[in-house]
């Protein structure tokens, strides 16, 4: 007999289905999807004890066919793979060359100047702008220039539009409905084998991806400068399996999720007109002072833009669902059994709009965070209660590249809006923020690809 469990209930728009069961069914419930069972957390606290404090039993990836074995070359790199100490290896790596004091104090002017290009591109024409490519390049040579010691020219280089392939063709296989089926439905396990998909994904890693990625890895340990790929072939040593796994998860990961994130940003301040008139009119008193925008470090004296770039995060999480975890031996959490086995899940959506943790929730409200202006790399390791945000994960698996999305964020904005202010598109198509909470269970909640405008401004 085959089991469904809940597969069917969760419906066309998973995200609506299980908001609405985290208001029926409290901050914690347990499903079936075919024979997996998973566990879905809507509040932070409980996600804290599961998964932080029990990170030990917590630390694990569940396992799909397409992901674990082909895109990781059998479970190598740091996002599909189990945390295994080559894991543990490559992730120490990561944290070092991407710590907060190293991307300040070695790549800040750099860091800067690709946002300057960034800015100047968008305001060129004057008239409607889809932002989305501009938004992906511009995070694209963030993470490349940290881990492989490149850069694109533009959206029509070979370099970006070969990453771009790749980076949607691996995407494209990460949904769970249709290329992931028979993990939860055992008996369409050879789905994807009958319809030829493993085999043309297979193909694509091997014959195009992995050897693109051994000619940027070999152009990086020629060159003269530090960067991710020759820490984790020359300083750890790793396979170079490893290493292309670890530098594909960097790209895709710190690309994909920062263009989401400015992408919802824009989309959301363009309809308040009068919070980006106060981020200006705090950047004004800093320039005027300083003549000069401000640094990174100096993000304290624009608290205001810290907290909306916050509570942008908080309305739109970039990651609906997060990153699944998977139960590694049968754990104890409040006197209930939680068997190996299960995937947990921390309901981004709804811990974001935990009334008692954000009041009025639906309402976007910077000021909540002007007393939480700590970076979210040094508050994502703190006690529950010292932290203000839960988009970047939890335990060991909290994302690596936190201090880096950061800057880019304070970079953009910066620039952004001492030089210019984002309005709907001239043409009057609406600007749809509730289209968020009609998709899957996808890794990463796009925005609508609405084209925007970006107006200079006249400053007196």
């Amino acid at each position: 007999m085959i089991q469904i469990g809940h597969l069917f209930a969760i419906g066309k728009n998973p995200r609506k289905t299980f908001l609405q069961w985290h208001h029926e069914l409290g901050p914690i419930f347990g499903l079936k999807l075919g024979v997996k069972p998973w566990i879905m957390i809507g509040r932070a606290d409980i996600a804290y004890e599961i998964l932080h404090k029990e990170r030990n039993n917590t630390s694990g990836k569940p396992f799909y066919r397409l992901l674990s074995e082909f895109y990781s070359c059998e479970e190598k790199g740091i996002v599909f793979s189990q945390p295994t100490p080559s894991w543990r290896q490559a992730r120490a790596a990561v944290l070092s060359v991407l710590s907060p004091k190293k991307l300040e104090n070695e790549l800040g002017d750099v860091l800067e100047r690709e946002a300057d290009e960034l800015i100047d591109i968008l305001m060129a024409g004057q008239e409607d702008i889809d932002p989305t490519n501009h938004l992906l390049r511009a995070s694209l040579n963030f993470i490349l220039i940290t881990c492989l010691n490149k850069r694109t020219s533009s959206i029509d280089d070979p370099l970006f539009t070969t990453l771009i392939d790749l980076l949607q063709s691996c995407i494209a296989h990460s949904d769970i409905v249709k290329y992931h089926i028979g993990a939860f439905l055992p008996v369409l396990s050879m789905l994807n084998r009958w319809t030829g998909t493993e085999q043309a994904f297979a193909d694509l890693l091997k014959n195009k991806r992995n050897p693109f990625y051994m000619q940027l890895i070999q152009e990086a340990l020629e060159s003269d400068t530090d960067c991710l790929a020759k820490v984790l072939m020359i300083r750890e040593k790793l396979d170079v399996e490893y290493v292309i796994a670890t530098l594909n998860d960097m790209v895709i990961a710190g690309s994909d999720t920062t263009t989401v994130t400015l992408g919802w940003a824009f989309s959301i301040l363009c309809t308040m007109p009068d919070v980006q008139e106060k981020i200006q009119q705090e950047i004004d008193a800093f320039t005027s002072k300083h003549k000069r925008l401000p640094t990174f470090c100096e993000r304290n004296q624009v608290p205001y833009l810290i907290a909306v770039q916050k509570e942008c995060l908080r309305f739109r999480p970039t990651t609906p669902c997060g990153a699944p975890h998977l139960v590694d031996q049968d754990m104890e959490w409040r006197g209930n059994i939680i068997p190996k086995g299960t995937t947990v899940v921390a309901n981004m959506i709804a811990i974001h709009s935990n009334p008692d943790s954000f009041p009025e929730p639906k309402i976007f409200r910077p000021e909540r965070f002007l007393d939480h202006l700590e970076p979210m790399s040094i508050l994502a390791t703190k006690k529950i209660g010292e932290r203000d945000h839960f988009n970047f994960g939890w335990g060991r698996r909290v994302c690596p590249g936190i201090a880096l999305a950061e800057i880019q964020l304070f970079n953009v904005f910066t620039r952004v809006f001492s030089q210019c202010t984002i309005m709907p598109p001239a043409s009057g198509e609406k600007i749809d923020l509730d289209a968020y909470f009609s998709g899957s269970v996808g890794a990463i909640a796009a925005p609508p690809r609405t084209p925007l405008r970006f107006v200079a401004r006249s400053i007196k």
